[in-house]
């Protein structure tokens, strides 16, 4: 069977409900029909021309992203500027566009739970449950097997991320064992990851004020990036979606787009600082 749009959309609601997205989100269908017949899907975490361009050549009528194509209301569509080039360029090829964005970050097996398995947390608890769910919400707690110290954990995050720099707050031969983790952005998890008696948090985009935060209440924190935390979690997400579809029946090949790269360059100077 070649399903449609509404068909797909209708088993990301039950992977990654809507009624979990913030308020302040947009997601669902961006761009494009309900009623086109999809027989191939690209995952990516931005909606960039290059995932577009990726998504062309493999053939994908759709276009699944992490972070939303489209966030506030458009009053024109400029297509010589973000995100109107993207409109344009999605309906010249064909190719339909949604997001799922803080409703697989919250949802079972979504973003944080997927990066909490990749990092060995076990016993795992929801941060910030959403409605009266247990298994649902934003963000995971849990436990290593045993107490490491901080920066053998952070070595641990850097290598299972694949990411060359991380930041961290803290002492590096302070001892950790319970780990709080955010996919993203998580800084405003400073105060909530403390309330439950968290040794260490594992997020990106760690603001200045929130790193003070956490360093002046004895909270370690592991900044491996916004992109890096969310990418390695969605490769697992698009494989697990992969079998989904063929547990389905649909005859809908699913691929996850490496070739994103972050939007920062790291360099040195070769003078250490802390």
């Amino acid at each position: 069977m070649i399903p449609r749009l509404k068909d797909i959309s209708e088993l990301l609601e039950g992977i990654a409900p809507r009624r979990l997205a913030e308020k302040w989100d947009n997601v669902g269908l961006q761009v494009g029909s309900r009623n086109k017949e999809i027989r191939r899907i690209l995952l990516a975490l931005d909606p960039g021309l290059d995932a577009l361009e990726a998504a062309s050549n493999m053939g994908a009528q759709l276009l699944i992203t992490h972070h939303p194509l489209i966030f506030s209301p458009l009053y024109n569509v400029d297509t010589e500027s973000f995100p109107g080039e993207i409109i344009a360029a999605a309906l010249e090829k064909g190719i339909c566009v949604m997001a799922a964005h803080t409703n697989l970050d919250g949802a079972r097996e979504g973003i944080s739970e997927v990066l909490a398995e990749l990092l060995d947390i076990k016993n795992l608890e929801i941060i910030e449950k959403s409605g009266d769910r247990e298994d649902e919400g934003l963000g995971r707690i849990g436990t290593l097997d045993e107490k490491v110290p901080l920066f053998v954990f952070a070595r641990n995050v850097a290598e299972r991320l694949a990411v060359d720099t991380v930041k961290i707050v803290g002492e590096e031969t302070a001892m950790v064992q319970k780990v709080a983790v955010l996919g993203g952005a998580g800084g405003g998890f400073v105060s909530k990851a403390l309330s439950m008696s968290a040794d260490v948090l594992v997020t990106g985009d760690l603001g200045y004020h929130h790193a003070l935060e956490a360093s002046r209440c004895g909270l370690a924190v592991v900044d491996a990036g916004h992109f890096h935390t969310e990418k390695a979690a969605l490769r697992i997400v698009a494989g697990r979606f992969q079998s989904v579809i063929k547990s389905m029946g649909w005859a809908v090949d699913v691929e996850f787009y490496e070739g994103q790269k972050p939007p920062f360059l790291y360099f040195s100077t070769g003078i250490p600082r802390r």
